[in-house]
């Protein structure tokens, strides 16, 4: 199905073979404030009509707009709402590795969040409904490539492309730079990360990063913009 907007084409990319009953969080976040507009799309009707259909265009650049990584099984943003991880993840303040990890499969999907930061996507082979492994996977892949620890629970949203970031003044559109679709892995490419020593964090938990406090879309706009 063709898309018009590089969040579309991203969350098609993502989300076009998941389970229909499953929900889509979109979640538009102005500047510094919190915001109680969470929208919820039914994926049976994005793979009919489209994920176009998902994307607040009439938002333009008066807000951030992220997306819940991991599929709701209902109408939430919370940690018992998320389904399914279609992928794993990685938010990565310092931008890719140079050089890449030998480790670390090459992501799927890159997307440019703003000049010098980035995140990246690993697509599955195949759902994965085990939530606790989806998430220690994920913490032993960030903390390899030196991301926020911060952004790996399964109740993370995610900046989508093709609108401002506005953590910063120059407020620079977030861009879509690599799509692989046909890049796709099993939970067990990752297996032979290294194991992290650090006791699991509590679901839902947004743990502790290894930098400086900043804006986070799930702590209502508290922190400050870098």
């Amino acid at each position: 199905m063709t898309t018009s907007h590089p969040a579309a084409e991203l969350l098609e990319t993502l989300f076009k073979t998941a389970p229909h009953h499953l929900y889509l969080e979109i979640r538009p976040i102005p500047n510094g404030f919190l915001s109680r507009d969470r929208r919820f799309f039914r994926l049976r009707q994005l793979q009919r009509h489209g994920f176009d259909q998902a994307i607040p265009a009439e938002l333009g650049g008066r807000s951030n707009v992220y997306f819940g990584v991991c599929l709701r099984r209902q109408r939430g943003g919370t940690a018992s709402d998320a389904a399914i991880a279609i992928c794993l993840w990685a938010d990565l303040d310092q931008g890719l590795p140079t050089p890449w990890p030998t480790e670390v499969p090459e992501p799927s999907i890159v997307v440019e969040t703003s000049p010098g930061k980035a995140q990246a996507y690993w697509l599955l082979s195949h759902a994965a409904e085990h939530l606790d492994k989806v998430e220690e996977l994920d913490r032993r892949l960030v903390h390899v490539l030196g991301g926020d620890m911060a952004a790996t629970n399964r109740a993370r949203v995610l900046r989508l492309p093709g609108f401002r970031n506005l953590k910063y003044p120059e407020q620079p559109i977030a861009r879509l730079v690599e799509m692989h679709p046909e890049q796709h892995y099993t939970l067990e490419a990752f297996a032979s990360l290294p194991p992290l020593a650090k006791a699991r964090l509590p679901q839902g938990s947004t743990g502790s990063s290894a930098h400086p406090r900043r804006f986070d879309p799930h702590a209502g706009g508290a922190g400050v913009p870098q």
